[in-house]
């Protein structure tokens, strides 16, 4: 069957488990693994990596981030001179860098909650492109679909299906359900470093009797 909506899934995930008793609570198992997921190194992929554009305030060092953030790729300003903005720790951007007391353009940044904290101080308006990785938006009734389930369903399928292991206790399923996982996952990594860095070349070499 599809697998293209929330209800394409929901319906998947019963008829895996062979069961028609778990409607109520088969929305949990997806949320757990929509928790999981967003904190798996492999799923910071092309697909989910996307661009915004944030403005500076003269005057004021922090930006809220985007909704959907989940980890940045790099924060450029685009304010001739173009420059690469560093990301430090809290204590690296106040004690490496002379930033202390001073304002200009952002050099470096770090993460305080939702928003980032700039050094120096912004001394005017500033147009910063940061890339940056998509978390999993939760699927719902009027979120249907997201980047996850478009390009990787059987990812969400075999995901949701070991989220449920807590409430199905000892089905023997689950070892298998977790291996099917656990290889996609890895393919999925693998093809992600291929489409970002390329295949290594395959060189021909003449052979002589």
């Amino acid at each position: 069957m599809a697998l293209g909506t929330y209800t394409d899934l929901q319906t998947a995930i019963a008829n895996w488990m062979d069961r028609t008793d778990l409607a109520g609570v088969i929305p949990d198992f997806i949320t757990l693994f929509e928790t999981t997921a967003n904190a798996e190194l492999p799923l910071r992929t092309r697909f989910n990596l996307t661009t915004t554009t944030l403005s500076t305030v003269a005057n004021s060092n922090t930006l809220s981030l985007p909704a959907d953030f989940l980890e940045a790729k790099s924060l450029i300003n685009q304010t001739s001179p173009v420059t690469v903005v560093t990301p430090y720790t809290a204590t690296a951007l106040y004690t490496q860098v002379n930033f202390p007391a001073q304002v200009g353009p952002p050099a470096g940044f770090t993460y305080v909650g939702t928003a980032l904290e700039l050094a120096p101080v912004p001394d005017a308006v500033y147009s910063l492109k940061l890339y940056y990785y998509q978390k999993i938006m939760p699927l719902s009734a009027s979120n249907p679909t997201n980047w996850l389930l478009a390009n990787f369903p059987n990812l969400y399928l075999f995901g949701s299906l070991v989220g449920a292991e807590a409430y199905l206790g000892t089905d023997p399923r689950l070892q298998l359900w977790g291996d099917l996982y656990g290889d996609i996952l890895q393919k999925l990594a693998d093809s992600n470093e291929r489409g970002q860095y390329g295949s290594p070349l395959n060189v021909k070499v003449d052979s002589y009797a």
